[in-house]
Order: C-alpha cells, then sequence, then structure tokens
C-alpha cells in the first residue's frame, strides 16, 4: 500500500513539475567568437529579451542566463537584443522549455572623431569683446550709481501714483 501511494506520489510530482516547466522559458545569450579555426561562444551579459506583441520581457544576468515566463498563446515569438548585434526573432513553440540564443555582430564601429567648440571660451580674433576689470571701489561707486537711478525711479513712480 505504502509502495503504491509513493510510486502515484512521484507519478504526479513528475507530471506537475513538467507542467511548471512548461510556463518559463529558460536559457542563454551567446555571441559566436571565431579565434582562427576554433570557434567560441561568450555570454551576453544584459541582452534584452522581450515577448513579441507585448511589454513582458527580462534581460540576461552576467552568465548571459535568462528565466523568462512564458504567456498564453501558441504563436510565441521572442525577440533579443544587444547593443552592437543584429536583433534576432526566435518562434518558441508551446513545448519549449529551454533556448540557448546566438546573436550576430551586425557591424563593427568605426573610428569617431568628436569635434566642438564652447562660445565661452572661444574669443573670435576678428570680432574682440572689450573686456574692463573693476576694482571693488568701482563696484562701490557703480552701487551708488545704481541705488541713485533705483531712488529717482521710485520717487518719479510715487510722484506720478500721487498725481492720479
Amino acid at each position: 500500500m505504502g509502495l503504491k501511494f509513493l510510486f502515484l506520489f512521484i507519478i504526479i510530482f513528475a507530471t506537475c513539475q513538467n507542467g511548471i516547466s512548461q510556463k518559463y522559458l529558460k536559457g542563454f545569450v551567446y555571441e559566436k567568437i571565431k579565434e582562427g579555426e576554433h570557434t567560441n561562444f561568450s555570454p551576453l551579459p544584459n541582452a534584452t529579451l522581450i515577448w513579441k506583441g507585448s511589454t513582458k520581457g527580462t534581460v540576461s544576468d552576467e552568465n548571459g542566463k535568462f528565466k523568462l515566463m512564458k504567456p498564453e498563446g501558441k504563436d510565441l515569438y521572442l525577440v533579443v537584443s544587444y547593443i552592437g548585434y543584429k536583433t534576432d526573432t526566435q518562434r518558441v513553440a508551446e513545448s519549449v522549455s529551454e533556448l540557448n540564443i546566438v546573436l550576430k555582430e551586425s557591424y563593427e564601429l568605426s573610428e569617431v572623431e568628436v569635434k566642438a567648440r564652447r562660445e565661452s571660451e572661444y574669443t573670435d580674433k576678428l570680432n574682440p569683446v572689450k573686456t574692463e576689470v573693476i576694482s571693488s571701489s568701482g563696484l562701490q561707486r557703480l552701487d551708488v550709481v545704481i541705488y541713485q537711478k533705483v531712488l529717482r525711479t521710485v520717487e518719479q513712480l510715487t510722484y506720478l501714483f500721487l498725481m492720479q
């Protein structure tokens, strides 16, 4: 009796595990590296994996490993992308629970040279800007002049206001 119960439990547990594993897709994202006659595969960390037509996805870890919950449906397409590599769209059958993906390089970047000039640091020799150095006593005189202008403006506004 106990042996039949154990056997039945193992069958039910195995069936449930198979059903649970079908709900997730796991695997690795690699790049193909050709060194002479040898071909190696190197993991791509932080590769983006998204189900086509949805916003559900994940990012591969530092070893290129990913685990992603499968959406409902039979026609599943997984879009895999990584900077500098061609985006790949893989059809995933309903029964597939593990998938290893190899991305191909899209192109090799050439050298980029950036030249820029900030206007604040550039003095045009043809159109120089006149500059003056103002001492602290000059600033004090400037303050007095500005203060006198403000007072005259306030007096004029007060006069206009009182005239109304």
